[in-house]
């Protein structure tokens, strides 16, 4: 995974400051650790695609993934977050495997095969959990149990994990529908299914450099949902806070199936965005992004 050389200069306990985990390095592969490390890198790691619009361009670089997350406390996407989480995992001692996902796009359809990056984690009780902390939505923050139709609560919802089709052996992480408190008012997401599906995946294991085409894809083409889309997020002890154009949200989870919007906040121009930005999301840029300000529907 990546240059061994680019690993030395990176450091597992400075990762861990990073994301403030508490205590000495974790020394078990258990499933309580593995809470704890995507707990902690999902409310101190922002998902973070701004570079794309003016900042340095995103390469998958071990090294420079860990300057740019760890040294200057930035965020990323899933390419970089979950990337830069397996090589923490797989130093812990953790067994990782990194898999290719399909996000479930507006019209219905999943999107191109490597759209986003997820792994699969085998616990040292043989357990496999199913974790990511890239995928920047409003969707599974904690490991998930790598086993079909069992609805597993979490603070923001309630997922499952359903097989898809039988040859290529494929699944697809579901989330129940949730009523959403907008403004004192109560609205049911718009979804003729209970379940929504997030992404689907296959179990053939990946290497993180098989990703680097679709990297470029999200950053070069007209037709990456990144590329028209600034996103930011990051999630607090008990919501998110994210950003979707120039707009910027708050939620609260109230529980599994109800959330509120606490905050809704519209800048007008780039250098508001900027300044509420490091306020809201903790992401200190270097450059001034340009954004094509106009509403987006981002609830």
């Amino acid at each position: 995974m990546g240059d061994v050389k680019a690993c030395e200069k990176m450091n597992v306990d400075r990762y861990l400051e990073r994301i403030k985990y508490s205590g000495p390095r974790p020394t078990k592969t258990d499933y309580n650790t593995l809470h704890n490390l995507c707990k902690c890198h999902s409310q101190n790691v922002a998902f973070d695609v701004i570079d794309m619009f003016g900042g340095p361009r995103k390469v998958l670089d071990l090294n420079k993934v860990y300057r740019d997350i760890v040294v200057n406390k930035r965020g990323g996407f899933c390419y970089e977050n979950n990337g830069l989480f397996c090589w923490l995992l797989k130093e812990l001692g953790f067994d990782v495997v990194i898999l290719q996902a399909q996000v479930n796009t507006s019209s219905k359809s999943f999107g191109p095969m490597f759209d986003h990056m997820t792994l699969l984690v085998t616990c040292d009780d043989g357990k496999k959990w199913l974790t990511d902390v890239g995928f920047g939505g409003n969707f599974f923050v904690l490991p998930l149990r790598f086993t079909e139709m069992e609805e597993q609560h979490q603070p923001n919802g309630v997922y499952r994990i359903r097989k898809h089709g039988e040859e290529p052996l494929e699944y697809v992480v579901e989330r129940a529908k949730k009523k959403v408190i907008n403004g004192g008012k109560h609205e049911s997401e718009a979804e003729t299914s209970t379940w929504k599906a997030g992404y689907k995946f296959d179990m053939q294991e990946r290497s993180w450099e098989d990703f680097q085409k679709m990297c470029d894809f999200q950053q070069d083409s007209e037709k990456s949902f990144l590329k028209n889309n600034a996103v930011t997020a990051i999630y607090t002890a008990n919501g998110v806070a994210y950003s979707w154009g120039n707009v910027f949200y708050a939620k609260r989870y109230i529980d599994s199936y109800t959330e509120e919007i606490t905050s809704v906040k519209t800048t007008k121009s780039d250098a508001e965005f900027k300044e509420v930005l490091e306020q809201t999301i903790g992401l200190k840029l270097t450059f001034t992004p340009k954004l094509l300000f106009k509403d987006f529907p981002g609830v």
